[in-house]
């Protein structure tokens, strides 16, 4: 593997478009608007936090109403926090 094979790699990964993080198992990754590329993505927990400040039920730049349904423990820790 030489040097460009690296920085393509670290390029390619999936990450969250509100917090630039990758994808766990515990955190995985959706895409619940029509966004492609590098702004398709986004944590759940991410999400719900940009829902509530955004008061918005749309993605802002494909104008698609977010399908998702959040977690029970994702609401009740927005609720508490």
């Amino acid at each position: 593997c030489d040097q460009a094979d690296n920085i393509l790699v670290a390029f390619s990964a999936d990450i969250c478009r509100v917090c630039r993080s990758e994808g766990t198992p515990e955190k995985p990754l959706y895409h619940p608007c029509v966004c492609t590329g590098s702004i398709k993505f986004i944590h759940q927990e991410c999400l719900v936090q940009w829902l509530k400040h955004s008061r918005k039920e749309y993605c802002e730049l494909c104008k698609h109403r977010f399908a998702f349904t959040p977690s029970k423990y994702i609401l009740l820790v927005g609720f508490f926090f």
